[in-house]
């Protein structure tokens, strides 16, 4: 391996490692969803539906565990499926379950990384390093308004 490779590759875990780090920074933010979030995987973890408020949410205020919630959970079931065994491993790791809820989405962030990397690392190298750090910058201006 020439001496440019080593240093191009460098370059690359240098950039993708950075942004990581900048998304980590702000894991423990959270927006208005999360406690749409936390509600519906409450709400499906004792075997309940956590659509049936969904509808009555948005036409009134609903107030379901304590803190009035301001919509119900409008998403596909697939990021449930992810959240609630996280949301179970949160109680004997008491870990903040923001952060926890990140975690899948910052190694799918990597891995998109990887593979751009590896895909535009012989085509083209200022390309390969624009798309693995073009996220860090987004992830500054999702933290400026607190989402």
């Amino acid at each position: 391996m020439k001496w440019r490779d080593v240093l191009k590759l460098f370059i690359l875990v240098a950039v993708i490692l950075f942004s990581s780090f900048q998304k980590y920074k702000v894991f423990d933010e959270s927006g208005g969803d999360f406690e749409a979030y936390r509600g519906a995987t409450r709400e499906f973890l004792s075997g309940n539906n956590p659509y049936k408020y969904t509808v009555k949410s948005f036409t009134e205020k609903y107030d379901k565990f304590g803190e009035e919630l301001r919509h119900g959970y409008a998403y596909l079931p697939g990021l449930m499926y992810v959240q609630a065994p996280l949301y179970l491993l949160q109680e004997p790791t008491h870990m903040p379950l923001q952060r926890l809820w990140r975690f899948p989405l910052l190694g799918a962030d990597i891995g998109v990384s990887v593979l751009i990397a590896a895909y535009l690392y012989r085509k083209n190298f200022l390309a390969a390093v624009a798309g693995v750090s073009d996220d860090a910058r987004y992830v500054d201006d999702a933290a400026a308004v607190g989402a």
